[in-house]
């Protein structure tokens, strides 16, 4: 089995600044566990793996993409917990996605969460300072 703190040949080699810092947003993210949403009826919203995946672990982001999503999850858990507007609503081939935003400490950020089978889950998050509020 491939250990990330060695290379192929088991040598062990330093980790990264970005996997450090991805590892430390990992615990944090799956820390959030849920949190109630005023605008979804006070329905809970769910920190999964899907979330998670859909973040960072996606290979077409850069790791300075991620590394922007990672920083706004803290922003993105209180937006949702806060919320009572629902900006935008999109719907996929089994499941609806609702759309927040709001300016936070001078970012205008954005926070998706889905409607799927399992109830409400968060989806995404990023920062979108091309639109004002």
């Amino acid at each position: 089995m491939y250990n990330v703190a060695m290379n192929k040949k088991g040598k062990k080699h330093k980790k990264s600044k970005f996997l450090k810092t991805f590892e430390q947003y990992k615990k944090i993210y799956f820390s959030f566990k849920s949190v109630t949403c005023p605008a979804l009826n006070n329905c809970e919203v769910k920190f999964t793996n899907f979330g998670w995946n859909h973040l960072c672990v996606r290979k077409w982001r850069t790791e300075v993409e991620k590394l922007e999503r990672m920083e706004l999850l803290p922003y993105a858990k209180k937006l949702i917990s806060i919320t009572t507007t629902i900006q935008s609503i999109r719907y996929y081939d089994g499941y609806q996605t609702f759309e927040f935003n709001a300016n936070m400490d001078g970012k205008r950020v954005t926070a998706l969460v889905s409607k799927t089978k399992e109830g409400f889950i968060f989806y995404s998050n990023f920062r979108d300072d091309n639109n004002s509020l």
